[in-house]
């Protein structure tokens, strides 16, 4: 199901966007089954085919709801907003009169489907879910639908499109805020006082001061910037005679949680170089070839029904990646916990193994990254020996730490984020008498914040409460997981890209920083501050979860966005001419239609697009090459113009080729050899194939996604 466009609910909203007619409020809302739109321009024939698919889907569910032998129904949804929403929306489509029942269920397993499907409820008992979620996408609609138009023809005169929106615009300040920050900072030099102890028997350990408040000389981290302090503090414990803390304790170290999405595309951006939309790609194929489980989940648990399982999954995945580590189906790690699954449980492996090099490059490694983790669940604890000494003196602590591996464990199967042997230091008894050799200070200089990536923003996302500072709203935002969904989030800063209000940095890094462009930079200075503060979210989380409880009406809390959004776009209209952009910019006519041709900034850099691209009538789609500040020539593609002679390893026909710039050459797509022309009219010298201008070569998707 989708909701309609604004030209659906009046025609004035059709055609050529217009800043007088907006907002668009609707009355009476209009959702419809997605449907295939062949006649739209701005459709491509595989998103035709994907609305096809859906369609179908949704014509078997008429039929079977329709159908005078079916007596009931079971909303067997998601047990979530979205997921009651979802099928109650088909069902109000349908008109449906018949009974619905609800199953609510966490795991796929069969005990839990047989004691779900032993209590069922009326599926109006769940009314306050599919209000809450209805009224969330009549919200983020009101909002998108007016202020993307709004801002778009207020700000700019160049045709690209002021993208707007409850999770994204956030989303564009906070690495706008990043960058701000990066940009403005300055390195501060502080000092960390630091001694060298030995005992009586000449062992030896330095000790670092442990910070703690100190009436002068400190900045507002507690570290000291004025060396004078420092020096004073490393002084005033040379020759002292100290008796050392020494504790010492063997640790049995857990493996880490299995995925969550976003914990899965943040590995995958750093480790691999994916972007979060390949990760959510490549983890829903293998979700759909039956390999993972559900992957839009943002758990990290495993509910304990589906623990048995393994005695099952991990014979198949051991021999797939022939790992000789022993496993323990019994064993049970804190991954296990029924209390903490939520709608979906954290992304596994299946009993159901890929045969041998059936899998690419990305979901080669995603898989084997699922399912490593999962077999360090049963794999033995890592064990640690860790030591801490220390001495006092007065209100002064110096410390040191180290630890050591005395069992590897499960990091055998998974290396990721177990600790690694630190310093080794001597073996002291607890309480041995130490004397205070030396004190120095060392100096250190601030470092800057990291930058946003695009993986590491979908953790952000997913922690927005950091970056908040209302108490409440932050303790709201922590509580709903953050902005965004695990399912929207890649989404959303593919569409920040797409739209070039952020690019990538340029540069040879697996996951580069994410940068706001200038249009990203205009939108943030004109949009009302309060679109672009995730508080919005948490406001409206707050009485969303009063919704689901049934303490607040659904009309109530849309009435009241688009009240909001009322104003919003009042205030756009009084201010769109000094909002406006200063074109300073050189326009060209399109070739292929006339209209205006603009520089836009696209994932793969610049690019001159026809102002027309998203006109209702005649829309044009053309766009050129940036040729340092205008519109190059559109690269010809090598054509096959004839037929030539038989290929001498497969007596193939072969075919001649001409590309721009370049004599033609013969070439057997058979057996992909090429040949120059001979003087005879045959075949001359054979030539090293895969050349770039050749129209069999398939190189440029396999190297964006690798």
């Amino acid at each position: 199901m989708e909701q309609a466009s604004p030209e659906a609910y009046d025609p004035k909203f059709s055609g050529t966007w217009r800043l007088d007619v907006l907002p668009c409020l609707p009355s009476k809302w209009i959702v419809e089954p997605v449907r295939p739109e062949p006649e739209n321009p701005r459709r491509s024939k595989a998103e035709n085919a994907n609305r096809k698919s859906i369609y179908a889907q949704y014509q078997v569910i008429e039929k079977l709801v329709k159908d005078r032998s079916v007596t009931e129904i079971v909303n067997a949804g998601d047990p979530d907003r979205e997921g009651q929403l979802i099928v109650d929306e088909v069902l109000e489509a349908l008109s449906n009169k018949k009974p619905v029942l609800r199953i609510w269920l966490k795991a796929l397993d069969p005990e839990t489907i047989k004691k779900a499907n032993r209590e069922l409820k009326d599926n109006r008992e769940y009314s306050g879910f599919r209000n809450a979620a209805l009224s969330r996408s009549r919200a983020d609609w009101l909002v998108g639908m007016n202020m993307t138009r709004a801002m778009t023809l207020a700000i700019n005169k160049r045709g690209s499109v002021m993208s707007i929106g409850r999770v994204q615009t956030p989303v564009l300040e906070l690495i706008r805020s990043r960058n701000e920050e990066i940009r403005n900072f300055r390195p501060k030099d502080y000092f960390v006082p630091i001694v060298t102890v030995e005992t009586s028997d000449g062992k030896r350990f330095q000790g670092t001061w442990a910070t703690r408040e100190l009436p002068s000389g400190m900045d507002e981290e507690k570290r000291i910037v004025d060396r004078s302090v420092a020096e004073t503090i490393a002084r005033s414990v040379i020759g002292k005679t100290l008796p050392v803390s020494a504790k010492k304790e063997n640790k049995s170290v857990q493996p880490p949680l299995p995925w969550s999405l976003s914990s899965l595309q943040v590995f995958c951006g750093e480790k691999y170089g994916l972007s979060p939309k390949k990760v959510l790609d490549a983890v829903q194929s293998l979700y759909e070839d039956g390999y993972v489980s559900y992957p839009r989940t943002d758990c990290e648990y495993l509910p304990e029904s589906i623990h048995g399982d393994a005695g099952k999954i991990l014979p198949g995945v051991t021999d797939f990646f022939n790992e000789k580590t022993p496993m323990d189906p019994s064993r049970k790690s804190k991954a296990w916990n029924d209390s903490k699954v939520t709608a979906h449980y954290a992304i596994s492996p299946t009993s159901k193994i890929p045969g041998r090099g059936s899998l690419d490059g990305a979901k080669s490694s995603i898989y084997e990254a699922i399912c490593r983790v999962y077999m360090a669940q049963f794999a033995p604890p890592l064990e640690l020996a860790e030591t801490k000494l220390s001495i006092q003196s007065g209100n002064d602590t110096f410390q040191t730490s180290g630890k050591v591996v005395t069992n590897p464990g499960w990091t055998t199967v998974w290396p990721h984020g177990g600790p690694k042997n630190d310093s080794v230091l001597p073996n002291i008894a607890d309480r041995t008498p130490g004397e205070v050799k030396s004190g120095e200070v060392e100096s250190k200089k601030t470092t800057p914040p990291k930058p946003f990536t695009e993986s590491s923003i979908i953790e952000v996302m997913k922690s927005v409460h950091k970056y908040v500072t209302d108490p409440e709203a932050k303790s709201i935002l922590k509580e709903s997981d953050g902005i965004g969904t695990e399912a929207t989030r890649a989404e959303i800063v593919n569409t920040l890209l797409l739209r070039g209000l952020i690019s990538k940095a340029a540069g040879k890094a697996k996951d580069p920083p994410l940068v706001v462009t200038e249009d990203g930079i205009h939108l943030l200075e004109s949009v009302t501050k309060s679109v672009k503060d995730p508080v919005l979210t948490a406001i409206w989380e707050r009485q969303l979860s009063e919704m689901v409880e049934g303490r607040k009406a659904m009309d109530g809390f849309v009435e009241q966005v688009a009240e909001t959004v009322r104003k919003w776009v009042e205030d756009i209209k009084k201010n769109a001419g000094s909002m406006s952009r200063p074109s300073d910019e050189q326009t060209f006519p399109c070739p292929q239609c006339g209209r205006p041709m603009f520089l836009r900034t696209g994932k793969f850099g610049k690019f001159w697009g026809c102002s027309g691209y998203r006109a209702e009538s005649s829309p044009c789609q053309t766009i050129l090459p940036d040729d340092r500040g205008k519109p190059g020539k559109r690269k010809e593609k090598a054509v096959q113009e004839q037929n030539g002679p038989p290929c001498p390893s497969c007596n193939k026909l072969t075919g001649m080729f001409r590309t721009s710039g370049e004599k033609p050459y013969y070439r057997c797509l058979p057996c992909h050899r090429s040949f120059w022309p001979g003087q005879d009219g045959g075949l001359g010298s054979e030539w090293a194939p895969m050349k770039k201008s050749d129209p069999t070569r398939k190189t440029g998707s396999r190297k964006r996604a690798g």
